[in-house]
């Protein structure tokens, strides 16, 4: 990995997104740019601004419970569009029918469940760390 990789995170919690930047930096993701979304809108308008400047964003974090669009929805349009970018899905709230769907439609690499643990954290930046 190098300066010019990306990852974004996205919630519409604050304190979640913050939670994960920190938790990322202090497992040695300090050779990766991480980048906030407050939403699926924002996530798009970041994605373009990241490609733009020639950074790669090689994974992708996102809640399933947001307002607008859910999740597994912006994961499924995000596969579509950049189906190289590793997929996570964060949820404390999908129901099982839910998270079958998504991992039917192969939409995520990994489900992180809240409250994760560091070592969760690890193995989802594992991910990464192993297509470098």
């Amino acid at each position: 990995m190098n300066a010019r990789q990306a990852v974004l995170l996205v919630d519409d919690e604050q304190l979640i997104l913050d939670s994960l930047r920190l938790q990322i930096r202090r497992m040695g993701g300090g050779d990766l740019a991480i980048e906030c979304a407050n939403g699926v809108s924002e996530a798009w308008e970041v994605l373009d601004e990241l490609q733009g400047d020639g950074v790669a964003v090689v994974l992708v974090i996102s809640d399933w419970l947001m307002p607008n669009t859910r999740g597994d929805a912006f994961l499924e349009a995000l596969k579509a569009r950049f189906p190289g970018i590793r997929r996570v899905m964060l949820t404390g709230q999908a129901d099982a029918d839910a998270l079958e769907r998504v991992r039917a439609r192969d939409l995520v690499d990994r489900l992180l469940l809240k409250p994760w643990s560091d070592h969760d954290l690890a193995q989802v930046l594992a991910l990464v760390r192993n297509d470098a």
